[in-house]
């Protein structure tokens, strides 16, 4: 899960009023790790829009731990697998479990 500043970029007229909010957004795919069929990055899926970072961040974590693709909630994570990252205050979490 991610956050990222969202932008006006090739958004349908139903989007533009989230313009300058955060958006957090999912995905789930393999790396290119020569075992899984790699088809590229898999697609994004936008979550939910938040008029703060905070906001944005607390979603991340709601997103990532309890409603996840995989539907494993946060104590089947082992926390050392998992990634945590900031861009300009906002949050990014991935897991590559082994």
């Amino acid at each position: 899960m991610k956050t990222r500043k969202h932008e006006d970029e090739r958004h349908s007229e139903s989007e533009k009023h989230f313009i300058g909010t955060e958006v957090v957004w999912k995905c789930a795919g393999f790396a290119d790790d020569g075992w899984h069929s790699y088809c590229g990055d898999p697609e994004k899926e936008v979550d939910s829009y938040h008029a703060t970072k905070k906001s944005a961040n607390a979603r991340v974590r709601e997103v990532f731990f309890h409603q996840n693709p995989w539907g494993i909630g946060d104590y089947d994570v082992k926390r050392n697998e998992i990634e945590e990252g900031t861009e300009q205050g906002l949050l990014r979490l991935t897991v590559s479990p082994e």
